[in-house]
């Protein structure tokens, strides 16, 4: 079966990209989030960051909402910069991998029982030494670490970070 990603037309670019946070837990109850997630990829080894806050508080790859009038590939250097400190300019090397369809219980958002559902495109960028040493967490993270591929798919990670962890390797981008 075939698959395809098509991203068509504009649209201007929200100045209100954050809501305060009533409306968006209002928000929340109603509407499906759409996101971008980015496996970032050195020598066979994905970058995990041990989230701070729900809806996933543990180990996960770094991810956040897709902003109204922006291509899957500007979210993802958006997120890259603000999550992790990394600039990576050229569009080109990002690669869409895999797409999710998350239904969570729960949500940093009051009421957090009222969970929430989200969409995400992941996406994959390899990066090199020199910009393995740019990466800093911000404070959505407690810590940072490059994970090899095969300890992702064999360790105690959430199903989709292993999926993740699959693609990475049945692509086999490394050579």
């Amino acid at each position: 079966m075939a698959q395809f990603f098509l991203q068509i037309g504009s649209c201007p670019v929200s100045s209100a990209t954050v809501m305060e946070e009533e409306r968006y837990a209002e928000a929340l109850d109603t509407l499906v989030v759409a996101c971008v997630d980015i496996a970032v990829l050195h020598k066979k080894s994905i970058l995990l960051g041990r989230r701070s806050r729900y809806p996933y508080p543990d180990w996960w790859i770094l991810g956040g909402r897709i902003f109204r009038g922006e291509f899957f590939e500007d979210s993802a250097r958006r997120i890259l910069r603000r999550e992790g400190n990394l600039v990576i300019e050229d569009k080109a090397r990002f690669r869409r991998i895999g797409l999710a369809n998350f239904l969570w219980k729960e949500r940093a958002q009051l009421p957090a029982e009222n969970g929430s559902q989200q969409i995400s495109i992941t996406m994959l960028v390899k990066v090199d030494d020199g910009e393995v040493s740019q990466i800093e967490p911000d404070d959505e993270y407690t810590e940072f670490r490059w994970v090899p591929v095969r300890d992702i798919k064999d360790g105690e990670f959430h199903e989709y970070v292993k999926e993740c962890a699959a693609s990475v390797e049945y692509l086999d981008l490394e050579k």
